[in-house]
C-alpha cells in the first residue's frame, strides 16, 4: 500500500513528507488536529498543482482555528509560520457553514499557491459532540484523568477517521 505524503519542494530538493513523519514532529496531544492540517494540506495541494510538488516559498495559509496540530503541519510541509505566510483568525472565516471549533473559530482553511486558492471546511458530523465539552474543560485545566484519557481517545479516533479516508470525503472545498 502506498503511504500518503505530502510532496513540497524549494531551491535545495524535494521532500515527501508522510502522516507518520508529522505525528513524529508534532507528537500525539492535537493528533486529530495533525490528521486535519495533513489532509487538508494534501487536498488542497491535489487541486492546486495536480501531478506535481508544491514550491513550498509559495504557499499562503490561513486558518479559522487556533490548533497546534494544523499550525504544526502546515510548518513542516511549507515552512508558513516561520516565515510569516500563516494567518489565524478566529472571528473572521468567509465560510459560515464551518463546523465551530471548541471555544471560539470554525475548521475553515484557506490554501493560497502562486495566484490560487482552495477554501476547505471540514464537512459536518464528524467531530462527536462530546469532544467540545472536554476541549474545553482541558484548555482551562480543570479536566479530570478520566476525562483526559476519554480526550485523547476521541482525538485518537478522529485522527484515524480523517486519515483513513480520502480527503475529498472529509472536507467540502471549493478551488479558485
Amino acid at each position: 500500500m502506498n503511504e500518503m505524503a505530502l510532496c513540497v519542494k524549494d531551491d535545495f530538493g524535494t521532500w515527501k513528507i508522510t502522516y507518520d513523519d508529522a505525528l513524529k514532529y508534532h507528537g500525539r496531544r492535537f493528533i486529530a488536529g495533525v490528521a486535519m492540517g495533513f489532509q487538508c494540506l494534501n487536498l488542497a495541494f491535489s487541486e492546486l498543482s495536480p501531478g506535481k510538488p508544491v514550491d513550498r516559498a509559495k504557499v499562503r495559509f490561513f486558518s479559522g482555528m487556533d490548533g497546534t496540530g494544523v499550525r504544526d503541519v502546515v510548518e513542516m510541509a511549507t515552512r508558513c509560520v516561520s516565515n510569516g505566510r500563516y494567518s489565524v483568525n478566529t472571528e473572521v472565516v468567509e465560510d459560515d457553514t464551518a463546523p465551530e471549533t471548541p471555544g471560539t473559530g470554525r475548521f475553515y482553511f484557506e490554501v493560497f499557491y502562486g495566484t490560487r486558492m482552495a477554501r476547505l471546511r471540514l464537512k459536518c458530523g464528524l467531530v462527536p459532540d462530546e469532544f467540545a465539552p472536554l476541549a474545553l474543560k482541558d484548555g482551562a485545566g480543570a479536566i479530570t484523568p478520566e476525562e483526559l484519557r476519554r480526550l485523547q481517545e476521541i482525538k485518537e479516533n478522529i485522527a484515524v477517521y480523517l486519515v483513513g479516508h480520502d480527503p475529498k470525503e472529509v472536507f467540502e472545498y471549493e478551488v479558485y
